[in-house]
């Protein structure tokens, strides 16, 4: 029984037809290959092929599942060979890859991951040892620093097989910390703070400003892309940090200036 399957898919961009009527199907480690010239569309359909954008119309079946509604454990159930914007781009399908796995501070958190199709972790060593690039969104500096670095922390438990990502808003130093205490272990540490609020969490649509390792980045991007409608590497290690604290002296030196001016126009008699 094939465990992917494409049916009649179709995609439309700025009134150019990319392909029409394509089906395909592919078993227990089956190998996608398209080949095409640059600017073929063949970057598209391999995005479209993965969930990451939607076709025009049709389907893409992962078992009985349609991965528009299972998109972030379907990803996870996928490899790559070589990139997206190269003259072949590869995508191979396996049945019992790893899947997402989830932690949060309270049980009733896990388990409703897990009804989205997450498999459940109660500590950070079964997390850890359970993941192969490991994404943390922390709400403090204290709390970051302590799941990271701590003696029983994320640190102490990964391999050098594995990614570290912070996306938390921290200082400079702790993201620098980490990565410093993970490389001793030859660990890639990625910080990779994110603006967007909860809209661009739930739409997919956050920006992303990653600084450390280019090939890190490189392996992690495939995963950013499901979270952020824009992803950039900002540079070395503290990049990605440095790049979210001036975004928000800029939100932040504006909303002051915006209060300034409204104070102002009041006493002038500006009716605003």
């Amino acid at each position: 029984m094939p465990i992917y399957s494409i049916n009649n898919l179709e995609s439309i961009r700025q009134n150019n037809i990319l392909f029409q009527g394509l089906n395909i199907t592919i078993k227990d480690g089956g190998l996608l290959q398209i080949n095409g010239a640059n600017g073929s569309g063949k970057s598209s359909l391999l995005q479209i092929c993965t969930g990451l954008i939607e076709p025009t119309s049709g389907e893409i079946l992962w078992g009985d599942k349609n991965i528009k509604n299972y998109r972030y454990e379907f990803h996870n159930n996928i490899s790559y060979l070589g990139h997206t914007n190269a003259i072949k781009a590869s995508l191979t399908i396996e049945e019992n890859m790893k899947v997402i796995h989830a932690l949060a501070g309270t049980k009733s958190k896990i388990d409703s991951m897990v009804e989205e199709g997450a498999n459940g972790c109660y500590s950070l060593e079964e997390i850890t040892n359970s993941s192969d690039i490991i994404l943390t969104c922390l709400p403090n500096v204290e709390t970051s620093r302590d799941l990271f670095l701590g003696e029983k922390g994320i640190i102490n438990h990964a391999n050098s097989n594995q990614i570290l990502v912070d996306h938390s808003t921290v200082d400079m130093k702790t993201s620098q910390d980490c990565s410093n205490i993970a490389s001793n272990k030859n660990i890639p540490f990625l910080d990779a703070p994110i603006s967007g609020g909860p809209t661009g969490a739930a739409d997919g649509t956050l920006t992303i400003m990653v600084g450390g390792d280019q090939i890190a980045f490189e392996k992690s991007n495939s995963v950013f892309q499901m979270m952020g409608g824009k992803i950039s590497h900002m540079g070395k290690s503290g990049a990605g940090t440095a790049m979210k604290l001036v975004n928000q002296l800029l939100v932040s030196a504006n909303t002051v200036a915006a209060a300034e001016a409204f104070v102002l126009a009041e006493k002038a008699g500006v009716d605003l």
